[in-house]
This record gives C-alpha cells, structure tokens and sequence, in this order.
C-alpha cells in the first residue's frame, strides 16, 4: 500500500532544481511539504522526477491526502517548466481510511506534523519521516523512509 509513496519520496528532486520560496523548511528537503488539513490528519505533498523519457529532467507534484473517508493521490503531469501543471483528478487509493499520520524524523528526535517541534523543525536536520495510515477498523499501515 505504501510502496508508492516511499518510491515517489525516494524519487524527490535535488533542492538545486527547486526554486526556494519563503522560508527555509525547517530541515526537511525543498522537494517535501507536511502540512495538516481540516480535521487532523496531515497531507504530504513530494516534488518528484519524473520516469525518464529522454530529454531534460521533468518533475512531477505528488499529493497525498485523506477525503471523503479515502486515502487519496494526486499527480501533476510530468513538466520541465514552473509553475508545473494542475494535477490530474485523485486516485483512491485505499477506502476507510480515517487519518494520515507523518512524523519527522531527526537523529535528536521526532515530532508528529503540526506539533510546535515538527513544523519549527529548528535546525535539526530531518532524516526521515514515518507515515502511517489509520482506518476505521483500527487497522493501521506504517512506512518509515529514510531522507
């Protein structure tokens, strides 16, 4: 269920291709944003490469997320130009699913998204971060990727 996810983390573009924008990161890579949505559960958004067609580098905007009680993913379509494109409409992944979980992860610590020590992230440098998917029947799916 999560291999995708941990593939398209491992597929995040360098910081060099990113533009920056804002403030730093907090120790997380430019290519990942963790942020919360309405009603807790986090969303994870990954700036990818592309698969390989020939030619320049292209990157893609990958959005997880939960709605409407599913597991949901999104994708822009590959580009090589900024702003990328609108993506596509989501994919449900995974039906009954009730929160989205991201912890960050750092060599001194971890933090769940949203707590003061996760998103101020000081300069404590992320290492990785530990998905989890909880569904209604209490289920839960866990994926740890390393940075």
């Amino acid at each position: 269920l999560l291999a995708q996810l941990e593939r398209d983390v491992a597929q995040r573009a360098p910081d060099m291709v990113i533009p920056a924008a804002g403030e730093p990161t907090g120790g997380l890579p430019r290519a990942l944003e963790v942020s919360l949505q309405r009603g807790g559960s986090a969303q994870l958004v990954i700036l990818r490469t592309a698969p390989d067609a020939g030619g320049p580098m292209r990157l893609q905007r990958v959005r997880y997320f939960v709605a409407a009680g599913a597991l949901m993913r999104e994708a822009s379509p590959p580009g090589s130009s900024w702003p990328l494109e609108p993506p596509s409409p989501p994919l449900r992944l995974l039906e009954a699913v009730e929160r989205l979980s991201v912890r960050l992860l750092t060599a001194e610590a971890r933090g769940d998204a949203g707590s003061s020590a996760a998103v101020a992230g000081g300069n404590a440098r992320i290492t990785g971060i530990e998905v989890s998917v909880e569904r209604a029947n209490r289920e839960r799916y866990v994926r740890v990727v390393a940075l």
